[in-house]
Order: structure tokens, then C-alpha cells, then sequence
């Protein structure tokens, strides 16, 4: 045996990608796993994940995808990690060592995010000190009767592109936006009111066939938005629609989280930070958007 533990690169993908494929099958081909992982985003870091080799095989992975935000007007680093993968004979000696290196990069600084444990492999990680950032979401589902009554001459919506990036006033949303216009079944809107923006990227959805409703991966202003909700629900309803939403519960104010409308995941999300909350962290930049809409 000749194990090395390394930085993965560009030129690790297609050893790694037989042992991915090997346990998580081929519904990501080759040129989609290259797209995700080979720094998609852009970043200064110039490695994917770490890679585990004995020989010239590579018998354990885990893929770190980074990326940067400007959260309360400072630049925070961030590490979503996942894909974590190692050969059934070497589990026993080398089970962790691709996670060991996510520890460092939260010394430096980063934000570490998981958004797809197996149930397996949220145990581990727990044992190891991660903590829950997300159990679940939160549905809502509008009442027609209340809601077309409320006047929403204070609201504006836009929801074609072309609207929106002429409307947007705020730079980060607008970065926000020009980044995320490449993937596919996701949809725009951005809210005014009162001259306040607030920027939803979502997924739409129907509902026992017939309600149309939206499944929200991204509000840009949380508080703001559940502030106005009666009279962005109104809004949405006369103007698109739409009888309810999904949000992930972190988002959601504790005085209307209500356990009998919350959807639980199988296994939750996790994270480690030195200095986020579970309600700054949102899933902009991560596997969420490269796995599931990425455009090929």
C-alpha cells in the first residue's frame, strides 16, 4: 500500500470520478461532474476537494466547493462540502481523512456547509463537532378570500429578467442575480416596497395538481419579507397566482413556525462557523444550484 492524501485538482477528476460513480451511480456524467467541481464559481483556491490515493487509485473523496459573500458589509469565505465517497475496504483505517483538512478552513476563517449527508454520514459528522443548520421547511399556504381583499398598491413585482435587471438598485442583489441567470428550472422575482427590494430565486411547483405554489431557495431579506407577508401574499396571489410557498424554517420567525406545517428532512443540513448564525447562512453558490440546474 502507498496511501497519500492530497489537494484534488484538475487533473484527479477521472480517477475520482470512477469512485464516485462507483457508489453514487451515473446520473452526474463526467462533463457534469468536471463542471461542478472544477471551480465553477470562479475562486481564488485552486484545488476541489482532498483525494485519497493508494497507488495511482483513488479510494476516498470529498468535493469542497468555495466560494465569497458580503454579509453585514464584510466578505465571508465559504466551504460547501459534499460527495463525500470512500472504498468499503479502507473505511475502517481511513474513513475521515478527507474531512480532517474542512477543520483547517474553518480555523482560517471559512464557513463549512454540508447540504446533502447521507444518513450515514450525517452521524460521522456530528461525532466530529458539525452542528444542525437545517431540519426542514416551513409551508404556507395562502387563504384567496383574505388575501384578495388586501390593497397592494405600496408592492411591486418583476419577474422577467430583462425587468428585473433594470430594476434592481441594490448592487449585491444584482450580482446575485446575474450569477444565477444559467440555471435551469429556477425562477427570478424581485420585490419593491416602499423602494426596499427584497430578491427570491424559486423553484414553482403545483400542489394536488391544481394550486400553483413556490418552493423558495433564496429570499434576500428575510425580515423584510415576512414583515410585508400579507401583502406580498396578496400580491403574489392576484398578480401570479400563487397559493403558497416552502421555506427553509431558519428563515422563518419563530412567532409563525408552526410544527404542523413543517416538513422534515431526512437528514438535516449542517455546518461549523466561527461567527454565522444558521439564519446568515443561505445555499447561494453551493450544490444546490450545480447539481440540480446547472445547464449543460
Amino acid at each position: 500500500m502507498n496511501i497519500i492524501l492530497k489537494k484534488a485538482t484538475e487533473s484527479d477528476i477521472e480517477p475520482i470520478y470512477k469512485l464516485y460513480s462507483k457508489y453514487f451511480g451515473n446520473k452526474i456524467n463526467l462533463e457534469l461532474f468536471k463542471k461542478i467541481y472544477v471551480n465553477y464559481w470562479k475562486t481564488d483556491e485552486d484545488y476541489f476537494g482532498y483525494v485519497l490515493y493508494d497507488d495511482k487509485t483513488a479510494v476516498a473523496f470529498c468535493g469542497y466547493i468555495f466560494y465569497k459573500k458580503i454579509l453585514n458589509g464584510k466578505e465571508e469565505k465559504f466551504c460547501n462540502f459534499g460527495g463525500w465517497v470512500v472504498e468499503k475496504e479502507y473505511r475502517k483505517e481511513y474513513k475521515t481523512e478527507v474531512l480532517k483538512p474542512l477543520f483547517k478552513l474553518a480555523e482560517e476563517g471559512y464557513t463549512l456547509i454540508g447540504l446533502s449527508p447521507t444518513p450515514g454520514a450525517y452521524r460521522v459528522e456530528k461525532q466530529l463537532g458539525f452542528k444542525d443548520l437545517e431540519k426542514g421547511k416551513i409551508k404556507f399556504i395562502f387563504n384567496p378570500l383574505k388575501y384578495f381583499l388586501k390593497s397592494n398598491k405600496a408592492i411591486k413585482l418583476y419577474s422577467s429578467d430583462p425587468m428585473i435587471s433594470n430594476s434592481i438598485k441594490n448592487e449585491q442583489i444584482r450580482k446575485i442575480h446575474n450569477d444565477h441567470l444559467v440555471f435551469k428550472g429556477i425562477e427570478r422575482l424581485l420585490i419593491k416596497i416602499n423602494n426596499e427590494e427584497i430578491y427570491l430565486l424559486y423553484i414553482p411547483f403545483t400542489k394536488k395538481k391544481m394550486l400553483k405554489m413556490m418552493e423558495v431557495l433564496y429570499v434576500s431579506d428575510s425580515s423584510l419579507f415576512f414583515d410585508n407577508l400579507e401583502l406580498i401574499c396578496s400580491s403574489f396571489f392576484k398578480n401570479k397566482g400563487i397559493f403558497g410557498f416552502r421555506m427553509e424554517s431558519r428563515f422563518v420567525p419563530e412567532t409563525i413556525n408552526s410544527d404542523k406545517n413543517f416538513i422534515p428532512y431526512i437528514t438535516p443540513h449542517i455546518y461549523l462557523s466561527n461567527r454565522l448564525k444558521p439564519s446568515e447562512i443561505d445555499i447561494l453558490y453551493t450544490e444546490r444550484f450545480l447539481v440540480y440546474h446547472l445547464g449543460e
